[in-house]
This record gives C-alpha cells, structure tokens and sequence, in this order.
C-alpha cells in the first residue's frame, strides 16, 4: 500500500496540476465575467444615448455605472460655472428620498469630493475616513468605505464627477471596476454633449418662436404699449428666468410692464436700467441680463432686465446672452414699426382734418356768405 492510500500527500505533479486547473477556472470565470460587464457596458451606452434629455441621462448614468461595479450608492456631481468650481448639481442612487431628507443638504464640493474637482482624476480607496481630505458624513448619513471616483469631460472640461461607494461583496473596488468606470465616464461624456447640444438646439427654438410670436403682436397693436407685459412674458419664458421688467430710461429704474410680480422694486434696477447689453452675477441681489429694447414715444431708451434667483445659477449660466439680444432686437425694430404707424395715423388724421377745413373755406362758407347775401337782398 502505497502512502496516497493512506491519505498521504499527493505526488507534487498532482498537487501543481491541480493549481494550475484551479487557476485556469477562476481565469475562465473571471473573463466570462468580464465579457458580461462589457456586454453590459454597450447595453449602458446605448441606453443613454436614447435620452435626450440632460436630466434623464444624467440620472441613467448614475444607475448603470452602481449596476456595472456592483456599487450599492453612486452619485453623480455636475460642477458650476462658476471661479469656485463647486457642485452646483448632485444625483444620488441608493439613498431614498426619505432619508435624503433626513440627511440634509446635499454636497456641494468640499472634502473628498473637493479633491477630486481640484484635481481631475480617478481615485480608488479602500476606505474614505482613512484618507486625509475626507470630511467626514453627517449623523444619519449611511457608513461608506470603499470609494471610486472618476471625473466626466466633455470637449476637453470637466463636466463632473462620478462618485462609487460600498461595493457589494468586497471590500475594494478593483482595477477592472475601475477601467468599466473610466469607459462608461467616457462614452457619458459624449452622450451628455449631444444632450447638451440637443437642449441647446431647445432653447434657440424656443427664442426664434417667441420672437417670431412677439413681434407680430406688436406689429399688429395699434398701441405698442399694450403689449409691453407680453413682451416681458414671452422674455421670461424663453429664458427661463424668474423676473422680468421693461424699464423705461426717462427715470432710471422706472418699471412700465413687468412679469413674475416681483414684491416693491428692487434698488439695483435703477442700476441695471443703465448702460449698454451685458450681465452679471455679481450684482446684489441675484444675476441678471440687461439689453436695450428700442425708444419709447419721447425717444427715451426701452430696457429689458431679466432676473435669476440665485438657487437658480445654472438656469443663468444656460442663457445665451446673443439670443436675448436678437429678441430684443426685432422687438426694437416691431416698436419703432408701431411707432411709425401711429405717426402716419396721426398725419392722416391732421390731413383730414386740414382737407374738411379747406372745404369748409372753399365751398361751404362761400355758399353762406352767398345765402346772406341773397337774403340781404331780399330783405
């Protein structure tokens, strides 16, 4: 009987063969499964560029890059315009919106997330509390350990980040869960740009149909300043603006048509009222747009502000400055046309009024002075 009978070791070719049986089967399972993760990968590009909405594929972007590294919380942070370059938009998955609340505001940059804004990499830790940038959660915040980050870009910037959290069943996310993020955040970028662009192609839309609406209305009025609050409307609208006022230059500040039904007048109108087109987000207290708007009857200039609150920065920051000038421009140009109407009503009115007085001259009133002379006769 030899000794493997009895349960001894086995010879070392066994034991090296089974090793190598071993290795090959995990190497199998581990490129299987990486098929299925690239599989799944092309299903999640395709899937986003579907949405043409920014705010959908956002939120798909954030779901699919949790599925694809078996992350149980994802987030995804749209970095402002801003010089502070903070978040000014932050998508969360896994948290509900109970406890979200519960939580409290929402990030807006700082800390870890901070780091990776500041320098646009990928991250990979072990734990978050461990690194020293990490702030720390609040109270009813959810325990997070293992992290991966990864940024977005966009023609060459930095749209956002992609931020992974716990990934389930392991302690660490793995270098391949890192390059499965780094192709989806990719391949996002490019779908968030066509989005972009597609929002873009929106709001132009929308501008040339309000300015097309616009300027019939006041070309068709016999009083342009009866539409003046449409125009403030219909300006509002197309900008997604919060105010609107049509300010009148013959006392700065003074408001003739106004929309959002502001409470009292803001002092700063009366400084956003001068000068020439521009904006700005500086200006107590909230951003604005300022363009001219044509004259009024005393040749006074006409100018259009429109306003942001200042949660709503993003919505400024969307606004094309020369598409509100154009607006302003063809406005201008359906005023003066108004205008030049009501002169030329006004002038036919005087040449009436001058033809009924010649005939009164020429022929009514000879025909009197010839009736009193026949009854001066007569008499």
């Amino acid at each position: 009987m030899d000794q493997d009978s009895l349960g001894g070791p086995a010879p070392l070719g066994q034991v090296e063969l089974d090793d190598l049986l071993r290795e090959v089967l995990v190497r199998v399972e581990g490129a299987l499964d990486e098929k299925e993760r690239l599989r799944l990968l092309l299903d999640a590009v395709v899937t986003m560029a579907a949405d043409l909405s920014l705010d959908g594929v956002l939120a798909r972007i954030v779901a699919i890059a949790g599925a694809l590294v078996d992350a149980r919380y994802a987030a995804l942070g749209v970095l402002g315009g801003g010089a502070d370059r903070r978040l000014r938009t932050f998508i969360h998955h896994g948290i509900g919106d109970e406890q979200a609340a519960v939580i409290g505001d929402l990030p807006t940059g700082h800390g870890l997330l901070g780091l990776i804004i500041d320098r646009p990499e990928t991250l990979r830790l072990h734990d978050i509390a461990e690194h020293p940038s990490s702030y720390g959660f609040p109270a009813e915040h959810p325990q997070m350990h293992s992290f991966l980050g990864v940024p977005i870009r966009t023609r060459g910037r930095v749209f956002g980040n992609l931020y992974l959290t716990e990934k389930s069943g392991a302690s660490d996310f793995t270098a391949q869960d890192e390059e499965i993020v780094v192709a989806l955040a990719a391949a996002a970028g490019v779908v968030i740009e066509n989005a972009r662009l597609y929002e873009e192609t929106q709001r132009r839309e929308r501008w040339l149909v309000t300015t097309a609406a616009i300027t019939s209305q006041v070309a068709a009025s016999s009083n342009y300043e009866d539409v003046l609050t449409e125009v403030a409307d219909r300006a509002r609208a197309a900008a997604s603006a919060d105010e609107a006022w049509v300010l009148s230059g013959s006392k700065p500040g003074e408001v003739v048509a106004s929309s959002g039904s502001p409470v009292g007048v803001p002092a700063w109108l009366a400084e956003a009222s001068a000068g020439s087109a521009g904006a700005s987000a500086a200006l107590d207290p909230c951003p604005w747009l300022r363009v001219p708007l044509g004259g009024d009857r005393v040749g006074q200039p006409l100018t259009l502000v429109l306003a942001w609150s200042t949660e709503r920065q993003d919505a400024f920051d969307e606004v094309d400055q020369s598409l509100a000038e154009s607006f302003a421009e063809q406005v201008a140009l359906a005023i003066e046309v108004s205008q030049r109407r009501e002169v030329d009503e006004r002038m036919a009115v005087l040449e009436d009024r001058d033809r009924i007085g010649r005939d009164l001259h020429d022929l009514v009133i000879q025909r009197l002075f010839a009736v009193g002379l026949g009854l001066e006769s007569t008499a």
